[in-house]
């Protein structure tokens, strides 16, 4: 049984700041290594090949939250459980606010490990 380790990093940095940690962060998955430093303290974790994906958004009056939790036991076995979603933006490229312009359309699987991984259609 692997013992319980966390470490948990909160602070506040610009957009660009922000858009980087989440590249970092897909650039590690791809890589099938994710290793977090912070506080003095590192903690390496290894994606497995299905990941559960949860992603809650949520608007107030003083302000928006948009929280995504990915999880993977240790021995890679998870059920099928395709949510379909789409993550789009508004006025980006040029466009208005009334216009909406889809970044990315995924259907995220989340199959036992003999199955295909995660698949994303991105389009653009």
């Amino acid at each position: 049984m692997v013992s319980k380790e966390e470490l948990k990093i909160k602070g506040v940095i610009d957009m660009d700041g922000a858009v980087s940690c989440l590249e970092d962060l897909v650039s590690a998955f791809k890589q099938g290594m994710v290793i977090l430093e912070g506080e003095g303290r590192s903690l390496s974790l290894k994606p497995g090949p299905a990941v559960e994906i949860k992603i809650k958004a949520k608007s107030k009056k003083e302000k928006e939250t948009l929280e995504i939790e990915l999880s993977w036991p240790h021995d890679g076995e998870l059920k099928p459980v395709p949510p379909e979603f789409k993550i789009s933006s508004l006025g980006a490229a040029g466009k208005t606010e009334n216009e909406v312009v889809e970044i990315c359309e995924c259907v995220i699987m989340t199959p036992a490990a003999s199955a295909p991984p995660i698949v994303v259609d991105k389009k653009k």
